[in-house]
């Protein structure tokens, strides 16, 4: 019974770590101009994986797929600079919630 316990203990202990490194992992950001296949996109705080090449995904505030598979071509302070075919779907002034997105998702 005391293992029970303690391997419950652990598993809550490991849970709640992986929620804190999932919230540093999101950005949120409005987008702040569109180019044919480029979007700028203006976040509030940078996070630590949002580096050249990386790749981005954007849901709405309802968690609805805005952007998936854009890859970052540009970072100059807080605004970023992604390259997507959904740019067209994407609009001028909203707010979306950034994580950290996959090659294999592109478009």
């Amino acid at each position: 019974m005391k293992k029970l316990i303690a391997f419950v203990c652990a598993l809550l202990a490991c849970s709640s770590f992986s929620f804190g490194a999932a919230a540093e992992e999101t950005m949120t950001g409005k987008v702040a101009a569109i180019n044919g296949s480029t979007i700028k996109i203006e976040v509030v705080d940078l996070a630590a994986w949002a580096k050249k090449g990386a790749y981005v995904r954007a849901v709405t505030e309802k968690d609805a797929l805005a952007l998936r598979g854009a890859k970052v071509t540009d970072v100059q302070g807080k605004v970023i600079t992604v390259q997507s075919a959904m740019a067209k779907q994407l609009k001028v002034g909203d707010s979306y919630k950034l994580s950290k997105g996959k090659p294999s998702a592109g478009c």
